[in-house]
């Protein structure tokens, strides 16, 4: 809590909530190219982004986060006025906070590398995507490793020889291939993608997209 409430402080601005560069820096993705009706910003962290504008479209964005009660003691805090609610969800908890086939897309970035139980929460995260809904992971690419398996950090994104996209977890390196994990469940496809300014909160440039569609 204590490098958010650092960061939260320095990015504060006089209208009571941050500076809008940062706020917009939710997502490494155009969003609009293809746009949803609803998302889900699961492990959102404190950063909590207003709703999407496309075009004349608005795209309807849920933030959700294990951490929101606690965020919101910080928010306290500072005086500041998120643009919509924080909701306090665990990740693995996703399929019991929100409504079975609810979103057609769940954004997750950076965050479900710090879950107890990445296979249950990605589970309850295919529960809440309508039939031919899609789930994006964005991870720095070993991130466990780069942080020494220190703290909430236990588990990595990798690619294998193959370019399937694995969770390794802790020292041992107990490996959870994806594509065979989720097989009856969607289509996974990974790549490894390079991006030289990630945002302020993280800096690694080498980085893991896994794509996940819901089978119908």
């Amino acid at each position: 809590m204590a490098f958010w409430l650092w960061w939260l402080r320095r990015h504060k601005r006089p209208a009571g909530w941050l500076d809008r560069s940062v706020t917009e820096d939710w997502t490494y993705d155009d969003l609009c190219l293809n746009p949803p009706t609803r998302v889900l910003n699961a492990g959102s962290g404190p950063i909590v982004p207003g709703d999407l504008q496309c075009g004349p479209s608005t795209v309807e964005v849920v933030s959700s986060d294990g951490l929101a009660d606690l965020y919101g003691s910080l928010y306290a805090h500072l005086q500041l006025r998120p643009p919509k609610p924080l909701t306090q969800c665990m990740l693995e908890d996703i399929g019991s906070c929100f409504p079975a086939e609810h979103f057609d897309l769940v954004h997750v970035r950076n965050a479900l590398d710090h879950a107890l139980h990445p296979t249950r929460a990605l589970r309850a995260m295919l529960r809440v995507l309508r039939p031919g809904g899609r789930l994006w992971l964005r991870h720095a690419r070993n991130e466990a490793e780069h942080m020494n398996f220190t703290g909430m950090h236990q588990w990595s994104f990798d690619l294998a020889e193959t370019s399937v996209p694995v969770l390794l977890f802790g020292e041992g390196r107990h490996r959870i291939d994806l594509q065979t994990e989720f097989n009856d469940e969607a289509e996974v496809n990974a790549s490894l993608v390079s991006l030289p300014t990630p945002g302020e909160t993280l800096s690694r440039a080498s980085y893991v997209f896994v794509d996940f569609r819901k089978r119908r």
